[in-house]
């Protein structure tokens, strides 16, 4: 061990078998928004598409967007 203390920040996210993706259904990000207005920097550009983003988003897009925002969130892990 290198003595090194710092916490990696977590977001918890729970994805249940039975929420399938229904006509109108949408997910909330609220969660997702405080996370990133807590535990990212100030001029991180994740936290500033995060927070930019609607409120609510379809199962779909918000899968799309998943994997870009983690991407970002790797990128910028190893750059702090």
């Amino acid at each position: 061990m290198n003595g090194n203390t710092e916490k990696t920040p977590t977001l918890r996210v729970r994805i249940y078998p039975d929420a399938r993706a229904r006509a109108g259904e949408s997910l909330e990000l609220a969660r997702l928004k405080n996370f990133a207005s807590r535990e990212l920097r100030n001029k991180s550009v994740l936290r500033s598409l995060l927070l930019y983003e609607k409120d609510r988003l379809a199962p779909d897009e918000f899968l799309a967007k998943m994997e870009i925002w983690l991407r970002l969130l790797d990128f910028e892990l190893v750059d702090k």
